[in-house]
């Protein structure tokens, strides 16, 4: 079993599953905060609040401010992504149901929305728009919809029997 001393700093739900976010200084990215799936902790301990150390870079109003989930990029900024919804109850549903804190929506009829967001360029952001099926298109960036265009078209090739 693999020790490490955390300092939790919040808990966070995300698709029925429970992290918790804490400094580490055994993290693989040396001494940072990381977030750390409850489900995969074998047993705890409790040590002296000497021990608890408080991340100075540390914040908890900002720290998911542009996950659609709990992964973050550490490496690159946030991108904005613009979306197009089609189908009048998801146009209906989208004007009062934001996708993420920085949605805006760019322009609106009774059947299409397009909006754009803010977030990190990571799997929940292919979850979601994939979710949509044929409801949603990816405006831009342009590396975005080209990865959903292959990912659409390497699911039809499973359902065609054309992939192996």
């Amino acid at each position: 079993m693999n020790w490490r001393i955390i300092s939790p700093y919040i808990l966070k739900e995300y698709r029925n599953q429970w992290y918790m976010v804490g400094y580490s200084k055994d993290s693989s990215r040396g001494p940072s905060s990381s977030v750390y799936a409850l489900s995969k902790i074998e047993s705890l301990r409790m040590l002296d609040k000497e021990q608890y150390v408080i991340d100075p870079k540390f914040n908890a109003d900002d720290y998911f401010r542009y996950c659609l989930g709990v992964y973050h990029d550490l490496e690159n900024p946030p991108v904005v992504v613009k979306l197009k919804f089609t189908g009048e109850l998801l146009v209906q549903h989208l004007k009062t149901h934001k996708l993420h804190s920085t949605m805006q929506i760019i322009s609106c009829t009774d059947m299409e929305i397009v909006v754009s967001m803010e977030v990190y360029d990571k799997i929940e952001l292919d979850t979601l728009i994939l979710g949509y099926g044929a409801s949603v298109e990816v405006l831009e960036p342009a590396h975005i919809r080209n990865r959903v265009i292959q990912t659409l078209k390497s699911n039809l090739a499973i359902y065609q029997g054309t992939k192996s």
